[in-house]
C-alpha cells in the first residue's frame, strides 16, 4: 500500500457510514472530490491532508504511512536514491 491509498483509506474509515455529501463539509470539501479522493484518483497532498486534519481536530498523522510499513521501503526506491546521490556526488 502506497502513501497516498494509505490515507485515502484513512480518510474512508474517518467518515465510516456518514455520507459523502454531510462529510464532505466538515473537511471543507464536497462530494465529489470527497469521492475522488477516497478512490484514489486524485492524489491527497500534504496540505490538503493538513487541513482535514485541523477540520477534524485530529493529528496529521493519522494520514501518514507508518515508518515501520513494508510499504515505504521499496528496493526501487532505495535504488533511486542512491543513484540520485551518486550523480549529485559527482
Amino acid at each position: 500500500m502506497k502513501a497516498n491509498q494509505y490515507a485515502a483509506e484513512k480518510l474512508r474509515e474517518l467518515r465510516g457510514r456518514t455520507a459523502r455529501a454531510k462529510f464532505g463539509p466538515l473537511i471543507g470539501s464536497n462530494e465529489a472530490m470527497l469521492y475522488s479522493f477516497e478512490k484514489g484518483q486524485t492524489r491527497l497532498t500534504i496540505g490538503k491532508l493538513a487541513y482535514f486534519a485541523q477540520n477534524l481536530n485530529i493529528p496529521l498523522s493519522t494520514f501518514i504511512l507508518p515508518d515501520n510499513s513494508d510499504d515505504l521501503h521499496d528496493d526501487g526506491a532505495d535504488l533511486d536514491f542512491q543513484t540520485m546521490r551518486k550523480k549529485t556526488e559527482a
